[in-house]
């Protein structure tokens, strides 16, 4: 019989493992016996995350048919699906929503904020959450997990089956925990994992925790690496301090001040606080000022203007990254913003302006950058929302380029975060007509402009600019040939940069 002989099924196995996609990887499992029986271990690579009751049970059915050769194989899970019990909704009176099944006794899978208004609810069969349960008993391999709606979760499996897989879990390395509360926190102290990044969301409505972030944190405190909180109060007393920290995100959260962090977090290098509630607000900053910065400098330090001003005297940093909401300096804005980037002095800055007020583009030369502390910033990175800015295309670069002038940077970025009007509301006046030209600018720049830009600082090297997330396009100015040359970057590496990170640029000159 001629012909070329079949593929080894060693072979074919391997394919699935050059296979980007997951869903691609799925539709050829279920093209013969033989994939579908060992691919699961190429599927399962890319991690599993569930939305949905239709995802979830298709989820379990998949792992319990071959639980014992396919959970070995899994290292992320993340269970993105938020809910509410039925009886937590609508009190005793089930029979509004669904009342001819017990078995769908439980899980609203959406909950709006304001209950009388809730609609489409999709339930949950009960018998998924204990299948969820089976599954995550078996996955002794498992280093990343992310639970949305813990608490809930948790205290609904009568059997406390689940709380057992996840205290059971001996490699898990991530663990991101939405909606904490009593039963969550009892399981996190009882985990048997050493975890290296924690996440811990918001207080479940109704049930809060009376320890603060230190203390229901403290059982992994000799292991952590990156910690993060959302929406949470810190301990008024440091008793567990974290000394292998170096990334701390608090977000929402109820802080004393900064000397807190100072002594939980000996190590940090890199602190974003945004959203914070600083107690007392300007004499907790002045109790700040008076103690000394033990982190010496850090490598990143990030947040909105008031948040990083209430703390106290901010820590030196490399790169700073800092929201401004607004810009008028007779509201105190500008105050803080000086006083942030002067204690800071950073090499590198990222300002992102968001605002619900008109943004004159002069303040891009006059204002935006303080007088004294900001000479050492040799990267800016300018994110602008254009729907309030005031001023002409021409206005707006003249201003880029008078703040050139004044400062020897070797790098600029500049981001509009911006919606194409076709797509949206029709221009509504000047205002409009001038944003969109701005856009129209930096979309499309001219080259002359360009060299201006370049000419107002020497020492600039290279010019990114994005719009819309469209693209991030480096333009480069060749110091031999006065040559212009424009090159595409990546994604990954336009958002590296537009974050303030050092990479390495490739550039074809």
């Amino acid at each position: 019989m001629s012909g070329k002989p079949p593929l080894n099924d060693d072979i074919l196995v391997e394919v699935l493992h050059h296979i980007q996609r997951q869903s691609d990887v799925a539709r050829m499992m279920r093209t013969c016996k033989i994939l579908w029986q060992s691919g699961a271990k190429a599927l399962l690579a890319h991690g599993v995350v569930v939305t949905n009751p239709p995802s979830l049970g298709s989820f379990c059915t998949f792992m319990l048919s071959n639980i014992a050769a396919r959970a070995p194989h899994l290292r992320q899970f993340h269970f993105d699906m938020p809910f509410v019990l039925k009886k937590w909704l609508w009190g005793s009176d089930w029979s509004k929503v669904r009342d001819e099944d017990e078995k769908y006794e439980y899980m609203p899978l959406y909950e709006d904020e304001d209950e009388d208004e809730m609609h489409s609810l999709t339930f949950l069969p009960r018998a998924f959450a204990g299948m969820l349960a089976q599954v995550l008993h078996k996955t002794v391999n498992l280093q990343d997990l992310t639970i949305v709606s813990c608490e809930r979760l948790i205290t609904l499996d009568n059997n406390a089956k689940f709380s057992e897989a996840i205290i059971a879990l001996r490699h898990l390395r991530r663990f991101r925990m939405e909606s904490v509360g009593v039963a969550t926190a009892e399981v996190l102290k009882a985990m048997a994992s050493p975890l290296v990044e924690l996440h811990l969301g918001y207080f479940w409505d109704g049930c809060i925790p009376s320890a603060g972030l230190f203390s229901l944190a403290e059982h992994h405190a000799s292991t952590l690496e990156k910690l993060s909180a959302e929406d949470f109060s810190l301990d008024k007393k440091v008793t567990t301090t974290f000394p292998r920290v170096r990334a701390l995100a608090l977000r929402d959260c109820s802080i004393e001040g900064i000397t807190v962090l100072h002594e939980a977090f000996p190590g940090l290098r890199s602190l974003e606080v945004s959203g914070t509630t600083a107690r007392y607000y300007d004499n907790g900053r002045a109790r700040g000022l008076e103690r000394t910065q033990p982190w010496g400098e850090l490598d990143r330090l990030c947040g909105d203007t008031d948040s990083l001003y209430v703390l106290g005297r901010c820590p030196r940093a490399q790169t700073l990254e800092v929201t401004v909401c607004r810009f008028e300096p007779w509201e105190g804005r500008c105050h803080r913003l000086d006083t942030v980037i002067s204690e800071t002095r950073p090499t590198r800055l990222v300002l992102r302006h968001w605002s619900d007020r008109a943004f004159p583009v002069r303040h891009i030369s006059h204002g935006l950058l303080p007088l004294e502390g900001s000479m050492q910033i040799t990267h800016l990175v300018l994110s602008l929302e254009p729907t309030h800015l005031q001023g002409t295309a021409d206005e707006f670069m003249s201003a880029l380029t008078e703040l050139l002038r004044r400062q020897s940077f070797k790098f600029l970025m500049v981001r509009l975060r911006y919606e194409d009007p076709t797509d949206g509301e029709e221009s509504e006046g000047e205002g409009d007509t001038g944003r969109y030209e701005i856009v129209k600018a930096l979309s499309h720049p001219r080259e002359d402009v360009l060299r201006q830009l370049f000419e107002a600082s020497p020492a600039l090297a290279d010019v990114v600019l994005n719009v819309a997330g469209k693209g991030y396009n480096l333009w480069t100015l060749h110091a031999e040939t006065g040559r212009l040359q424009l090159q595409p970057l990546e994604r990954a590496a336009g958002r590296a940069l537009a974050r303030g990170e050092d990479i390495v640029l490739k550039r074809d000159l």
